[in-house]
Parts: C-alpha cells; structure tokens; sequence
C-alpha cells in the first residue's frame, strides 16, 4: 500500500503536501493527482459523488504515486467501511467533537481486533491475495481525523493519545464558526486554538495541517501558519476543479492580452 510510505514520512517528521477532488471525473482527479501531490483527499462529504463514482476514480489513482484518500460523508463505520473497500489508502474523517467520536473513527478503520472494520477487500485485494492485504491494512491504512468543532479542540489532548491516528486536518471554516468567528483568522481566540491543536499533535507524534488558500489565499495562509505555527506538516492547497478553472482563466487572459 501507498499510505505505508506516507505514514513512514509523518512519523518520521517530514511535511507532506495535499489537495482536494471534489470532480465526478476520474480524469481530472487523476490528472492534478499527477502534478506532483503526495496525497489527495477525494471528497465524499461535500461533493456529488456516490460509491460508483468513487471506485472509478480510486482506480485511476492506483498506479499514481499519490495517495488516495477519503474523506466520508459521516464518522460511521458503513461509511469507513465503503471507503476503505473501494481501495482507498486512507480517510479523512469528518464530525470529530469529542474522545468517543475520535475512537469510533480509529475503530472503523481497523480489522479486528483492533477495531471493527468488516471483512470484505475486493477492490485493494484486485489482482492479488486479499488476506496479505487484510494482514498489513490495520499498520498501513492512513487515518487521519478532523478538527472542525470546538468541542474536539477542548478535548484535544485526550484525542490525540487515542492509537491509530495519523493526523489532524484543521477545518478553518467550520472551527471559527463554531467558535462564533466565521472567518476571523486574527483572532486570538483561534490562534491560540489552532496553537494548541499542534502541540498536542507534536506531543503524540500526530502531523497537523490545514488548506492553506483557505486563509485569504496561498500566499497569505503560508504566511499565517509561518507566524504562528511553523511546525504545522500536513498542509494542503486548492482542488482539480479549482485548479481547471483557474487554469481556463489563465489561458483564456494570454490569448485576450
């Protein structure tokens, strides 16, 4: 599996760079995977994609060097589950509020005993012996968490003792509206939030990360993190949609000028 390496890379302290997909089509997906991004997280939470669209694009992911994650639409284990058997490397986990909800994440992704993940690898398995697979998956599967609720960051420290998680992806926009600060990236009150999310992470050997363009853009979200926490490793930018159409803008500017 793909997500050994990049598990071997976050404990090991390196940073690691993702995007998003949130296309239906496998070839655009495949396509910016290709750019050169260690990981990328195909969307399931916010886009318009059901299981068959899903599997499609994990297929052209799997002979890219990038690793292929999930982000589920809720923190179930069906939900986990569906993901892991497409043939993802990994997940991202959304709706993390608190100690229980992060060891339901852990559990969804593990093979007994370990956790309760049903048996079933047809896809990640394809072409080989599906119980070599089983056997690795619990050490090899990437899992990351996210941390989007205030609630999850009063109880950050206890979450990040729990065993089995790779990382934290900070979800700026719903942790500031949580905290009644939509947007307010100054503020004290989300600085000193996003500070401690990282030390309790750099505490447990837990890499850290956010979309920096979330942050006014790019160049003002790594300048941000650079000020206020440098140590952050799992920092991710824009998305294929995104990147088309910026692409199209572009082009379309060179030829009007």
């Amino acid at each position: 599996m793909k997500g050994s390496d990049l598990k071997h890379r976050l404990h090991g302290g390196q940073a690691v760079y993702g995007t998003w997909s949130v296309s239906t089509d496998p070839l655009v997906a495949a396509t910016v995977a290709r750019a050169g991004f260690d990981w990328m997280s195909v969307d399931m939470e916010h886009s318009p994609r059901n299981v068959e669209s899903l599997r499609y694009i994990l297929w052209m992911l799997r002979d890219s060097p990038t690793v292929a994650l999930v982000r589920v639409k809720d923190n179930r284990p069906d939900e986990l589950k569906q993901a892991l058997d497409q043939g993802a490397d990994g997940v991202v986990i959304p709706l993390i509020a608190s100690v229980e909800d992060a060891r339901r994440a852990v559990a969804g992704c593990k093979y007994p005993p370990d956790g309760i993940r049903g048996y079933g690898p047809f896809m990640p398995a394809f072409g080989g012996d599906d119980r070599a697979y089983q056997k690795t998956a619990n050490d090899e599967t990437v899992v990351f968490i996210q941390i989007e609720d205030a609630r999850a960051v009063e109880a950050i420290e206890d979450i990040a003792a729990i065993e089995g998680i790779d990382g934290f992806i900070i979800g700026p926009n719903d942790l500031t509206l949580s905290m009644d600060i939509f947007g307010d990236w100054e503020s004290e009150r989300f600085i000193s939030a996003i500070q401690r999310i990282v030390r309790a992470g750099e505490a447990h050997g837990i890499a850290v990360g956010f979309p920096v363009d979330v942050l006014g853009g790019p160049a003002a979200g790594l300048a941000w993190v650079r000020q206020y926490t440098p140590a952050m490793r799992l920092l991710t930018i824009g998305g294929d949609l995104g990147f088309v159409s910026a692409g199209a803008e572009a082009a379309l500017q060179q030829i009007k000028g």
